[in-house]
């Protein structure tokens, strides 16, 4: 009889999966098999080499892989060998490593404070320095619609209180808005001439809202939502009983567009397509929800593009292609947005649409990571 050791085998006899482990799992992650089903695989129970790691996490769906080498493919989810990382590591594999002693991440929002979270539970001994261009403290930006109907206060946005940012020794700067980096010296740079030194650099710099280039845009009375500013600018001007005007029958000009009508404003939302949300419904569900739009106190223009916002220096309307004018005090363009890419660009970084990552959100520089709306993992910017 063997004795008990980590690198004993069992092969499922349903599919032939190998579990290597003192015991057989309790069921097959592969067929769902039951731990009746495997049986002790004599020829696979051989000793692991201490100096290689021998457990493999699958970066998709979590799964281990127990092995001197990554699977080919993961038996959970699919995903290829290169979506593993090594994980359990003996000291021999990492002895003499150099240690990773200053994390800085550029951009707070919920990618900057996961990262800088993560950061600090893989090491308790690294500096890990956190920078927001925005004075509030890193608030859910998902949020702000409600903040603008009233559902929440200001108070209700943080992420996490200030706080929380010190007892774990996180180094939060708000107010820091950082204009280079430069990858030989490894510094980064902020307009108030504040310089800040890394050995590993996260970039979490996000988007920035797409407006077209309609004439008028920049008129007073039209804006964007992406701050929790923006938001208080247009709470300043006392939304009640305004013409509003909504540029855009996507996720956030919907919720704009509710959050304004909850507010009390006469209420106008212009969708460009035939029907709402046309990369998520077909003309049928766009056309429920067109009602429960207009439930909600909102007047819909579907098929409606904008030529102009017209005005002085302040906007009184706005224009479409079929010379049609819509009065308007409130203009907001929600017409998507785009990655904030130039810090990447300016430093040669790989950028696509966004920061170009491979599976560890690793950069085209080792030492450089992206996460987030600004990151592009195989052809996609989720945040976009």
């Amino acid at each position: 009889m063997m004795p008990v050791s980590d690198s004993k085998a069992w092969r499922c006899t349903i599919c032939g999966y190998i579990h290597r482990g003192p015991e057989p799992p309790d069921g097959c992650p592969v067929c769902g098999a039951p731990s009746e089903a495997f049986e002790l695989d004599v020829a696979e129970s051989q000793p692991v080499a201490t100096t290689s790691p021998r457990r493999w996490r699958c970066l998709n769906c979590s799964y281990v892989h127990n092995g001197p080498e990554a699977p080919d493919v993961c038996p959970i989810c699919g995903s290829p060998a290169d979506c593993f990382e090594s994980i359990g590591e003996t000291v021999s594999d990492t002895a003499g490593a150099g240690a990773v002693e200053k994390v800085v991440i550029i951009g707070a929002g919920v990618a900057g404070v996961a990262a800088a979270e993560a950061a600090r539970n893989a090491s308790q001994d690294t500096h890990v320095t956190l920078l927001s261009k925005e004075r509030s403290l890193p608030y859910y930006r998902l949020n702000l619609t409600r903040y603008l109907a009233g559902d929440l206060t200001q108070e209700d946005l943080p992420i996490q209180p200030e706080s929380w940012y010190s007892e774990r020794g996180i180094d939060l700067h708000r107010g820091v808005e950082i204009c280079e980096f430069d990858t030989e010296t490894k510094q980064v740079r902020a307009r108030s001439d504040q310089s800040f030194a890394f050995d590993r650099l996260v970039l979490t710099v996000g988007a920035h809202p797409f407006t077209p280039a309609f004439t008028g845009a920049y008129r007073e009375g039209v804006t964007t939502l992406r701050t929790v500013e923006d938001a208080d600018q247009i709470l300043d001007m006392g939304v009640s009983g305004m013409r509003c005007v909504c540029i855009g029958g996507g996720l956030l000009g919907l919720e704009t567009a509710a959050a304004l009508a909850r507010r009390g404003a006469d209420v106008m939302l212009l969708e460009g397509h035939g029907w709402l949300l046309p990369r998520q419904l077909n003309a049928t569900a766009g056309g429920l929800l067109t009602g429960v739009v207009r439930q909600a106190g909102i007047e819909l223009r579907n098929g409606a593009r904008t030529k102009e916002i017209v005005g002085d220096e302040r906007v009184r309307g706005v224009q479409l292609e079929d010379e049609t004018v819509l009065p308007a005090d409130l203009v907001v363009i929600a017409t998507g947005v785009r990655s904030n890419s130039y810090l990447a660009r300016m430093v040669g970084l790989e950028v696509n649409r966004g920061i170009v990552v491979d599976n560890l959100l690793r950069t085209s520089h080792p030492d450089i990571f992206a996460a987030g709306d600004v990151a592009e993992h195989r052809g996609i910017v989720y945040g976009t």
